[in-house]
């Protein structure tokens, strides 16, 4: 039978997108609802910097538009803000100078992994995975951290925007992992994950990725070359550097 002029194949197309697309607009709906709920400032941050990517990537222009809409309104009602806010912004920054701390009175080689909770007056960890792993492992074991991140950000990018020739399914993971991936590097700079099974867990989906391409086309390579690891660690001395900087001017 012959169907009616508005049912079109690529109106029929479109519904199906969108009722497709349901179940996954009420995870992110359910996340977001958590996020809030939780009033935590920092998975607040990870859940739109992970929003606004896949929203830019799938709609572009559109999707940064959609992002601004979206963002301010969580930023408003999610959080924590008076006193018990303060409180915790104190007790941050006084582990960021006890992180400085260990890394003079070691001379940069760290006080050893796990040890931070036993050195600190607070019993905590540094509360940010990029200085626990310098105060920790020292300077190297930090370049070396970076760096891991760092390749397994590359690999998703290059499968996803570079000429690597890979099947369907790979390039369609490749942008998913990377925004994970980006979600990630931003949370644990709030997060003591260093050594968090989650972490290495999306650092391994990243790992899979690349033994899936090298699987159907062995010639794949993603590298990191000299001047990018010169770049990686000088970046995160930088980072040390703006972390310093910024104590200072606290007081």
């Amino acid at each position: 039978p012959t169907l009616p002029l508005l049912l079109t194949d690529r109106l029929l197309s479109r519904v199906a997108s969108a009722l497709r697309a349901l179940p996954v607009t009420a995870v992110v709906v359910a996340i977001g609802a958590t996020v809030v709920m939780s009033r935590s400032r920092s998975g607040l941050i990870v859940y739109l910097a992970v929003l606004g990517l896949t929203f830019i990537r799938r709609s572009g222009t559109l999707g940064v538009v959609a992002a601004c809409f979206v963002g301010p309104p969580m930023l408003l009602i999610g959080g924590r803000s008076g006193d018990e806010a303060t409180e915790s912004s104190e007790e941050r920054v006084a582990l960021l100078r006890e992180a400085f701390e260990m890394i003079r009175r070691t001379k940069g080689i760290g006080v050893g992994a796990g040890q931070f909770g036993d050195e600190s007056s607070f019993g905590l960890t540094a509360h940010n995975s990029y200085m626990l792993a310098a105060a920790e492992t020292g300077l190297l074991g930090m370049c070396l951290f970076a760096l891991v991140l760092y390749a397994s950000l590359k690999v998703p990018l290059a499968i996803w925007l570079g000429d690597i020739e890979v099947g369907p399914a790979a390039r369609r993971f490749a942008p998913a992992i990377f925004v994970s991936l980006c979600g990630a590097l931003i949370g644990i700079f709030f997060l003591s994950w260093a050594y968090k099974d989650v972490l290495y867990m999306v650092i391994g989906a990243s790992a899979a990725l690349y033994g899936a391409a090298r699987a159907e086309d062995s010639r794949v390579s993603v590298r990191v070359s000299a001047r990018e690891a010169a770049l990686v660690c000088g970046a995160m001395f930088a980072v040390l550097v703006s972390l310093n900087i910024l104590l200072r001017i606290l007081g």
